[in-house]
């Protein structure tokens, strides 16, 4: 059995991304549920029609990146655990063959929490769960984040045998930029919370202007969009490697990205 088109993984989930926080939130502001401007993207997951398009977009991503993190890590795993491959090797990356492994490792442990946190988001929302549902969602940013950065070191150690320069320093500035824009977002959040004193507005869906709190939570959410946007140019880094990438009869097999 032959799977020659890897590459439709990082594609898809780099489309779907947009679509995610785009479509429920255009279907909320039509079914006049949240105020225009500016609903955290969860909180157009809440009500129908736009809460179904929301979990089952949600759901297919969640599926889409468990594959996708799996064949990550077999990659990289593969190239350092088989002998031939690991002969070919320049020595400076061997050097750094122990840190990669684990890092490699670590990803994906990573990503299968990040897997089952998008499945709790859509389980536990957050006009029904509203002191479990920001917890879900803040450990959710940091463990997406933890796996940006991880996946962007092991491209710097990696290149030019995986990616190329151009490829990991694209990673590293994206993963800097969704850094600070999780720590603008969870500053600003907090303060947002903290001094308002309606406590319609402390169910997130109807911002006013003149409500207290009212500038940090549109930072907020402009950050929190920022920071799964960014998640969309990132996973569409990955086309190139999944091309060189095919599996033939369970057996992983990889192409030098330079004579593709």
């Amino acid at each position: 059995m032959n799977f020659i088109r890897l590459y439709i993984y990082p594609v898809v989930i780099a489309i779907l991304i947009p679509l995610l926080v785009l479509v429920p939130y255009l279907i909320a502001i039509h079914q006049e549920h949240v105020a225009p401007f500016l609903p955290y993207t969860s909180d157009t997951g809440i009500n129908a029609i736009e809460s179904a398009v929301f979990a089952q977009t949600t759901l297919i991503i969640a599926l889409l990146f468990a594959v996708l993190s799996y064949l990550q890590y077999l990659q990289i795993n593969t190239i350092y655990t088989l002998s031939e491959t690991v002969i070919q090797l320049k020595a400076s990356i061997m050097k750094n063959r122990s840190k990669i492994i684990k890092f490699n490792r670590w990803s994906l442990f990573v990503a299968i929490y990040i897997v089952l946190a998008l499945t709790s988001v859509v389980s536990f929302r957050s006009n029904e769960f509203p002191i479990i549902h920001p917890i879900i969602v803040i450990t959710l940013f940091i463990a997406i984040l933890v796996f940006i950065a991880l996946k962007s070191w092991l491209s710097l150690r990696l290149s030019p045998q995986i990616n190329t320069k151009l490829v990991a320093k694209a990673r590293v500035i994206i993963s800097v930029i969704m850094l600070i824009s999780l720590i603008i977002s969870l500053v600003c959040g907090i303060w947002a919370f903290a001094v308002t004193k309606n406590t319609k507005v402390k169910q997130r869906l109807n911002w006013d202007s003149k409500d207290d709190g009212y500038i940090p939570h549109v930072i907020s959410a402009i950050t929190q969009w920022l920071f799964l946007i960014l998640l969309s140019p990132f996973f569409a880094t990955y086309f190139k490697e999944m091309k060189a990438m095919t599996i033939h009869n369970g057996v992983l097999k990889m192409m030098d990205i330079y004579r593709m």
